[in-house]
């Protein structure tokens, strides 16, 4: 994938919803499902370090949050101006950002089709290394 200046996210950011119909949906069937089961005592292992930002100082659950935060350490931390979404492997984030930050609609309701079946059916995204192996394995049911 190819990278995006952290200042041009940060103003896309201000003006995009807080989260898609596709985001939200498929956030329910990945991490929120964890998280509920994680909080319920269903499953056992850490909390998603997001959830609990927002958890604590008042934010969302969205992917606008999300991607917020992520955008912004790496801002704050000055590791470099640049991002690329290419390490990213949840479902959820990857729609909103085809979906707001992207444009790219086409791609996010193919993807979206693909997510659904796959969380659906019991699959686990973990499994997956990089943003480009899961696209990979995702274009195979396109």
């Amino acid at each position: 994938m190819e990278q995006f200046k952290i200042n041009e996210i940060q103003e896309k950011l201000k003006k995009a919803k807080s989260d898609t119909t596709h985001s939200k949906r498929i956030f329910a069937l990945e991490e929120g499902k964890e998280d509920d089961n994680i909080q319920r005592g269903i499953s056992k292992g850490p909390r998603r370090d997001w959830l609990i930002i927002a958890d604590i100082y008042g934010g969302t659950h969205t992917q606008k949050f999300h991607l917020e935060n992520y955008v912004n350490f790496k801002w704050k931390n000055k590791q470099d101006d640049t991002i690329s979404f290419s390490y990213i492997r949840n479902g959820a984030l990857l729609l909103y950002i085809y979906e707001e930050i992207l444009n790219k609609r086409n791609a996010a309701d193919a993807l979206y089709t693909v997510l659904l079946n796959y969380y659906s059916s019991g699959g686990a995204i973990s499994k997956f290394k990089s943003t480009d192996e899961y696209i990979q394995w995702a274009k195979k049911f396109l």
